[in-house]
């Protein structure tokens, strides 16, 4: 998926024409050997700048298929301010970018239905974000440190949630589970061996739980 080496070009300004390079600056439509295509504008430079889109392709069976799009900001040939991209894998991310890479805040929709919304330190997940699991809807809210939750919310869908520390996008230590009734339990999450349907040796995260209280 990379830009290819040969091109033709198609200016679509005021002065329409069609070229084997870029020849200046303008709106243009280039369609690379590969078959990978660019639609937007390029600068003084020849760099994408401004507004455009990247379609990136594939070639099955003599046929031409689309595998991924970038549609938004260019800076310089760069991705940099605001897209939405959908990758090969079928994720779909819609925030800023930096110099190619996701960078600040944007939403990433996952292929299984899974959502994150949040901020990005150079394709990574760092600082405050939510991430919303499409099997039962419950949420991780609060502070991700490279790609995992550290402190935060487990929201369930029930009303219930659990206030703590995390380990792996797992609640572990000393936390507060909230239960839909009012009751709130004070306890932590600790690992203890287990056994998974493989037979394998694990360890499993579980609740221990202390003193009830009721919340008014």
């Amino acid at each position: 998926m990379a830009d290819g080496a040969e091109y033709t070009v198609e200016y679509q300004d005021e002065n329409p024409e069609e070229a084997k390079w870029l020849s200046r600056p303008g709106k243009v439509k280039i369609t690379y050997a590969n078959g990978d295509t660019f639609e937007g504008t390029v600068n003084e430079s020849r760099l994408k700048h401004g507004v455009g889109r990247y379609t990136w392709t594939e070639r099955v069976d003599d046929e031409v298929k689309e595998i991924a799009w970038y549609k938004g900001d260019y800076v310089d040939g760069r991705k940099h301010g605001i897209g939405k991209m959908q990758f090969p894998n079928g994720d779909v991310y819609h925030g800023q970018w930096a110099k190619d890479t996701i960078d600040g805040q944007g939403t990433l929709i996952y292929k299984n239905g899974d959502i994150f919304s949040g901020t990005y330190v150079q394709g990574i997940k760092e600082g405050q974000g939510t991430y919303e699991y499409a099997a039962d809807k419950s949420q991780l809210v609060g502070m991700w440190v490279q790609n995992s939750i550290v402190d935060g919310k487990w929201l369930f869908k029930d009303g219930g949630y659990y206030t703590g520390h995390f380990e792996n996008a797992m609640p572990i230590g000393q936390g507060i589970m909230q239960l839909p009734n009012g009751l709130q339990q004070e306890g932590a999450y600790v690992k203890v061996d287990g056994v998974n349907a493989a037979g394998d040796s694990i360890q499993i995260h579980t609740w221990k739980g202390e003193a009830i209280t009721k919340v008014f």
